[in-house]
């Protein structure tokens, strides 16, 4: 499958999942303390005694925590798994890790990857308990924390004729859902894959300022000359977290 259709079809899953999940009392993810080792995903599978039916959970095996994803609540991996030749293989390769944030218990997974481009997923113990899809087809970069630690923005990278271009996704950690950047100064942006973001500093709880390379004009040529050399130029572009009303 192509990377357009593979994205389209997964993010039209997502959508038809997020009404799904609501409409679910399930919990999405159990955690409990653990002493074992940390080690690779596996798929359990227990046969649920009110309807007989066999319900598939993903155990991830952290550093001093195991945590339980319940498939029937996150219907995007279901429906990953549903297309894999080997579900024990696609599992084994997927990477769950905790973000150290304070009082915050965050968990980023990283799955279906294809010559270093992966789908992503958030999920929150502590609130909605929703998987988020933060990116597909892309590559992780880098996470950045609001100081007063209510905003987290991910960066996301895929290489576009040896051009890295980044991606930002915003989420709110309080309402747990995305936010949007928007740039005040004009309609323009600069994430959506469109160019290189070489570093991300926070301005205020809810301003952030984004450093780029410092081009007339963005190609193969001027990126790695830029790249090359010694002095490099950038430019700072002013971003703000514009809640969705």
């Amino acid at each position: 499958m192509n990377y357009i259709s593979r994205s389209f079809f997964i993010c039209l899953i997502f959508l038809f999942g997020l009404a799904a999940c609501s409409n679910n009392n399930d919990t999405i993810i159990k955690k409990v303390e653990s002493a074992e080792d940390v080690k690779d995903p596996v798929l359990i599978e227990e046969v649920n005694e009110k309807d007989e039916e066999v319900d598939q959970f993903i155990e991830f095996f952290l550093e001093d925590e195991q945590l339980t994803i319940n498939l029937n609540r996150v219907p995007i991996l279901d429906y990953y798994l549903q297309g894999a030749e080997n579900r024990e293989e696609a599992i084994k390769h997927m990477n769950m890790k905790r973000l150290p944030i304070e009082d915050q218990q965050v968990y980023l997974l990283e799955f279906s990857c294809i010559d270093e481009r992966c789908s992503y997923l958030i999920f929150n113990h502590d609130e909605s308990n929703a998987a988020i899809l933060l990116a597909d087809v892309a590559k992780y970069s880098n996470y950045y924390v609001s100081p007063n630690n209510q905003y987290i923005i991910f960066q996301f990278v895929r290489e576009t004729q040896d051009i890295p271009l980044s991606h930002l996704v915003s989420i709110g950690l309080t309402e747990w859902s995305v936010v949007s950047l928007i740039m005040p100064e004009n309609d323009d942006t600069i994430i959506e894959y469109t160019r290189p973001i070489i570093g991300i500093d926070w301005i205020s709880d809810q301003e952030i300022s984004v450093q780029s390379p410092k081009l007339d004009k963005l190609t193969l040529q001027s990126y790695r000359s830029w790249n090359e050399s010694e002095e490099k130029n950038y430019e700072n572009h002013t971003m703000v977290i514009s809640k969705n009303e």
